[in-house]
């Protein structure tokens, strides 16, 4: 059996991308092998900052040869069919079978053996495809080739069976061979490849660690270790951390360095930005959870080729970055909210939504309609985005909502303001009610908005992250118990959206609807079966409220309710009912006057109590009590079928016993659409 051994040696390939295409030249080999049906004993693959390899193991030296099978003419057919047959598949009569084929007659057959394909000139083309066809989020073009990859590279390593493949360069610049490179500073000077043991262990002596997994276990270890040593505590996010920061370095060694303590005064959130996202350094955490001054930070050289001179540069590097946002932080405290908000109205939201400011406009108009809105939530709704205007915003786009909570803070407003306005960007995680209904006004400004003016995703696009902002809406309000008046908070929006291009409001309306529920029975499907679903969503109650927790609600307790024997007869009760009324949905109200036995009467008055106490029931969530309450049903109810005749000889009759069943019909519906549950 023989072995296979790929590798890309190139400029530095973002950490993001690393691990895509490494998925992708394995998910192109086994594909490509599959289809030409050469079987292996292992696939590894492994990626650095500067490479892409794979190694395949115990491979055929050629595929098997195959057996095809040719349909000939019939034995009876002219002779000089039968010769330019011959010819064709190049064997004499004599090496053709015969066989029936029923009332077709007798054809023949010819049995052709085809070689097998030398397995290196497979690899040899999958190379050359992977090359040609693999698509990198970006891509770049370098000289005059028209050839395009992620980043420039330099050089191919192809080997089968120890040999060098035929592999044509993909760009002038590349030579293929067996030739590769160690690390770029501590040992940059070319190395041949053997086998893919000895590939490991040579980029091993020459300071690259090829498993990606290798140098973030690594880097993890070196953080916890540096941290231990000073009686420090790392952040929950360093295992993920460490994962990213391998992707950057291919010999990693932690260092630990620190920033004036001065800077320590600025919001944690600024310090931990201006680290990780701008630096990719660690913060480091004292045991009761406050930032320290000092972080871990990953090299990619040898600390023997100078580690204070590292340790050193990337201090500087940091304390150039405080020292900005410090003088931001400054700045911004002395800045008026109200300035701010003005500088908005020169803020473009979107080119057919008007400014930043005119949107606060619908934040507060929004707000004017939820009936618990109160003071705390109108002032975070007039500076939700004052931040934008911000200096400190500006220089770190990620801290929006974070600094208006300290601006705010700082300005005097009440700690629930700056909770709402410092929580309204978060998905999830609200602290209290008014931070949790400003982020449901900022989803549903973005949700309705962009309806409003026709912009919705399609099935492969969704650019400003709608079907995301519909999940944001219905998890708030589960989360939260939010109710509030859907129909009105579109139409609130839909006019306060000031554009020429508007689409009819009917139109608006009913695709919005339409989108959020959609988006809901995905967010139900997670944990319902879909007939709850149904019985859940086609429910009068909802249709009319859109009351999103509610329905959870509902759905949790129709669901726990179906797996007793209580919940098998409700919808045997229901269906016995539905099928006997058909599609019949207008009554004549019940003539008591008309009944001619007891047993009529007695269903009568349950069904008449339950009509008044489900509603209010429903309104309030108790589905548990309502459900119950239905027990009171099952004796009357077949008593009644088993003692009368709905269908009675008498018109009368049996339309007023029709007329109890369709107000029992409607008051069951009240909770649950039961004709949607699936019988079992």
């Amino acid at each position: 059996m023989s072995d296979f051994l790929f590798e890309i040696f190139s400029e530095e390939i973002p950490a993001r991308m690393q691990q895509a295409a490494c998925q992708a030249l394995k998910d192109h080999f086994e594909n490509g092998l599959a289809e030409k049906n050469l079987s292996f004993e292992r696939v590894e693959t492994a990626v650095t900052p500067r490479r892409l390899a794979i190694s395949i193991q115990g491979l055929p030296a050629t595929q098997a040869d195959e057996v095809l099978e040719r349909k000939g003419p019939a034995v009876n057919a002219p002779q000089k069919a039968i010769d330019g047959f011959l010819e064709s598949v190049q064997l004499s009569l004599d090496q053709l079978d015969q066989r029936d084929l029923d009332k077709k007659g007798v054809f023949y057959f010819a049995a052709l053996t085809q070689k097998g394909q030398a397995t290196g000139e497979i690899l040899a083309a999958l190379i050359s495809r992977f090359l040609q066809s693999y698509r990198w989020p970006k891509s770049m073009r370098w000289g005059s080739s028209d050839f395009s990859w992620v980043r420039p590279i330099h050089t191919l390593v192809a080997l089968f069976d120890g040999e060098i493949l035929p592999v044509p360069a993909p760009h002038p610049g590349v030579t293929v061979g067996r030739v590769s490179y160690g690390h770029r500073f501590m040992a940059p000077d070319a190395f041949e490849v053997q086998t893919w043991a000895q590939y490991n262990q040579a980029l091993r002596d020459r300071f690259v660690i090829l498993r990606a997994e290798e140098r973030a276990e690594k880097i993890q270890a070196g953080y916890q270790e540096k941290a231990s040593d000073r009686e420090l505590v790392l952040p929950e996010t360093a295992q993920a951390q460490a994962k990213q920061v391998a992707g950057l370095v291919e010999w990693p060694v932690v260092c630990v360095g620190h920033f004036a303590k001065d800077f320590l005064q600025m919001p944690v959130e600024v310090l931990t930005t201006s680290m990780w996202t701008h630096q990719y350094y660690t913060p480091l955490y004292d045991t009761q959870g406050a930032l320290s001054h000092a972080f871990v930070f990953t090299a990619n050289i040898d600390p023997e080729a100078g580690v204070d001179a590292i340790i050193a540069g990337n201090e500087a590097v940091l304390q150039a970055r405080l020292q900005d946002a410090q003088f931001f932080w400054r700045a911004d405290q002395k800045a008026s909210l109200d300035a701010w908000n003005e500088k908005l109205k020169a803020q473009t939201f979107h080119e057919k939504l008007g400014t930043v400011y005119q949107r606060l406009e619908r934040f507060e108009k929004m707000a004017a309609q939820l009936d618990d809105a109160n003071d705390a939530l109108k002032q975070a709704c007039r500076y939700a985005k004052a931040d934008l205007a911000s200096q400190m915003v500006a220089e770190f786009p990620e801290l929006q909502g974070v600094m208006g909570g300290y601006y705010l803070a700082h300005h005097g407003y009440d700690s629930e303001v700056c909770q709402a306005v410092r929580q309204h960007y978060q998905d999830q995680g609200q602290t209290d009610k008014t931070a949790a209904q400003l982020a449901l006004i900022e989803r549903l400004d973005t949700l309705t908005s962009f309806f409003a003016v026709g912009i919705q995703p399609t099935s492969s696009k969704d650019p400003y992250a709608l079907r995301r902002a519909a999940l944001g809406i219905i998890r708030l309000c589960v989360d939260h118990g939010i109710k509030m008046d859907v129909e009105r908070l579109i139409q609130t929006n839909y006019l306060s959206v000031v554009s020429d291009e508007k689409i009819d409001y009917a139109v608006y309306s009913q695709q919005l609807r339409q989108f959020i529920l959609d988006r809901f029975r995905y967010y139900l499907k997670e944990t319902y079966a879909h007939d709850v679903i149904d019985a859940t969503l086609r429910s009068s109650w909802f249709v009319e409220s859109l009351d999103f927790a509610r329905a959870v609600q509902a759905c949790q307790v129709l669901t726990a309710v179906l797996k007793t024997p209580q919940g098998h007869n409700l919808v045997m009760a229901f269906d016995r009912v539905d099928r006997i009324l058909g599609e019949a949905q207008e009554r004549d109200p019940v003539a008591e006057d008309v009944f001619q036995h007891s047993i009529e009467t007695a269903l009568c008055k349950v069904v008449q109590a339950l009509e008044k106490t489900v509603p209010d029931l429903v309104k309030t969530g108790q589905f548990e009590a309502v459900l119950g309450q239905f027990e009171a049903l099952y004796d009357p109810l077949n008593a009644f079928f088993e003692g009368v005749l709905v269908n009675d000889p008498d018109a009368k009759i049996a339309a007023n016993r029709r007329s109890l069943l369709q107000l029992l019909r409607s008051v069951m519906q009240c909770c649950f659409q039961f004709g949607s549950i699936e019988k079992s």
